[in-house]
């Protein structure tokens, strides 16, 4: 009796084991030809803080650099203003 129901549960297991394979093949086969018909679609990250330094709003070669709250221009020599647009 022992090997019967050693036979039956294995038989059991094989077949739980071909089930999941067969939804893991059926899903993969979706998710494909989704990705087909949608050819443009993108994953993001849910949310990014927007780069105020892209594209650079300095000027005059000034450098950008991020703060919690926009940016900071860093100018050069005779440059000054916000931008880096005046004259110093």
């Amino acid at each position: 009796m022992r090997v019967a129901t050693d036979t039956a549960h294995a038989e059991h297991s094989t077949s739980r084991s071909a089930t999941a394979s067969v939804i893991r093949a059926i899903r993969d086969a979706a998710a494909r030809s989704w990705l087909e018909v949608n050819p443009f679609y993108t994953i993001h990250n849910p949310y990014h803080e927007p780069n105020a330094c892209e594209p650079s709003p300095c000027l005059n070669e000034g450098l950008c650099l991020r703060r919690k709250k926009g940016f900071r221009c860093l100018c050069k020599e005779k440059f000054g203003g916000r931008n880096c647009d005046q004259n110093a």
